[in-house]
């Protein structure tokens, strides 16, 4: 699991749709990731909003641990 990214004041926010957009998955793929606790969230105005170093971070290991 990777770790949780510290976020900085300028840290750019995406929903579901746009996390999705950018791993090439579904948004329920991005939704089950945040409730295994493996993408960090935060809620505003009511919004679900994951941070963007938090999906760079998740899509690391993604795309560099596979099998030869």
């Amino acid at each position: 699991m990777p770790s949780t990214p510290k976020l900085s004041p300028t840290d750019q926010m995406w929903s579901d749709k746009e996390a999705a957009a950018f791993l090439g998955v579904s948004a329920v793929t991005v939704r089950r990731a945040r409730y295994a606790g493996q993408l960090p969230y935060a809620k505003v105005r009511g919004a679900v909003r994951i941070p963007r170093s938090a999906v760079l971070a998740y899509a690391a290991p993604q795309t560099n641990g596979g099998a030869a």
